[in-house]
Formats: C-alpha cells, sequence, structure tokens
C-alpha cells in the first residue's frame, strides 16, 4: 500500500504544471454572483427597450470595453444625468488583460441583461472580472453610491 501511494505521489510531483498567464486555460463561466436593481415596486426602475437609456448604455458598453481592454479598468459616464444617462466601472483581474479581459466583460454585459431583464442597475462578479452599470450615479459617491442593486435568481432559479 505504501509503495502505491509513493508511486501516486511521484507520479503527480512529477507531472508538469499549468503554465502561469495561460488566461486561455481560463474559461469565463457564469458569474459567481450578481445584483440587480429591484423592479416591480413602488418605484419601478426599469427602462424601455429603445430609450435613451438603453443607447447610452450600448455607447457606454463600447467604451469601458475599449478602455478596459488596454488597462484592465475603467469608469464612465454616458449622457446627461436625468436625461438617460448611464453610469459604468468595469474591472479585471491583473492577471487577466486584453482579450481575455474584453471576452469575460462582455460575457458580462450578456449575462446582465438576461439575470436582469430591464433592470437599469445591474451588477455581475466573475473569478476573472467584474462590472456595474446603473441608472444613478454611483461613481460620484454620496447617496446614490450607497444604493447598491438586489440579488435575483438567474434564469433557471440556482
Amino acid at each position: 500500500m505504501l509503495v502505491r501511494f509513493l508511486f501516486f505521489l511521484l507520479s503527480v510531483a512529477s507531472s508538469p504544471a499549468p503554465a502561469l498567464g495561460d488566461d486561455a486555460a481560463v474559461p469565463v463561466a457564469s458569474a459567481i454572483d450578481h445584483f440587480c436593481s429591484p423592479t416591480g415596486r413602488i418605484v419601478d426602475r426599469t427602462y424601455l427597450p429603445n430609450g435613451t437609456f438603453v443607447a447610452n448604455l450600448k455607447n457606454l458598453t463600447a467604451s469601458l470595453l475599449a478602455n478596459a481592454s488596454a488597462s484592465g479598468f475603467s469608469a464612465l459616464s454616458i449622457g446627461a444625468p436625468g436625461g438617460g444617462a448611464a453610469y459604468g466601472i468595469v474591472l479585471c483581474r491583473g492577471d487577466f488583460l486584453g482579450a481575455q479581459c474584453v471576452t469575460c466583460l462582455k460575457t458580462g454585459f450578456e449575462q446582465a441583461a438576461s439575470y436582469c431583464p430591464g433592470s437599469p442597475d445591474a451588477t455581475m462578479y466573475f473569478d476573472q472580472c467584474h462590472l456595474r452599470y446603473s441608472d444613478l450615479d454611483f461613481l460620484a459617491g454620496g447617496a446614490a453610491a450607497s444604493n447598491m442593486p438586489e440579488r435575483r435568481r438567474p434564469p433557471g432559479g440556482t
């Protein structure tokens, strides 16, 4: 029995370790967690599919992805306050930059749309990246910054 254990230990110790920095070996999966703004309450915060917020959110997403590709971080706002403005922040893990960062963030924005349909405030957490967008200016600090959206179940119920 001891011989088998020693053989197992030797085989594990001699097997090649995964290469560090090999981002292709780290697939982006489902979000670890997510939060959405409350909908269906007295103050219903939803947006119209063809409204100004959607157009600003599309522009915000493209700008955040472009900026994060180079640095792994970006925080921006698009539009005028009170007129459908969109605020966003993205961050990738320090060893997950460039195209891999963008892929993770794209997945995050896509999953936010399905996990938080119609919600103007969503936060997505992945192992490699996280993002938040909102119709409230959480970037400036103050009262709006403390308005963390609620956790909602993803489609499928997990």
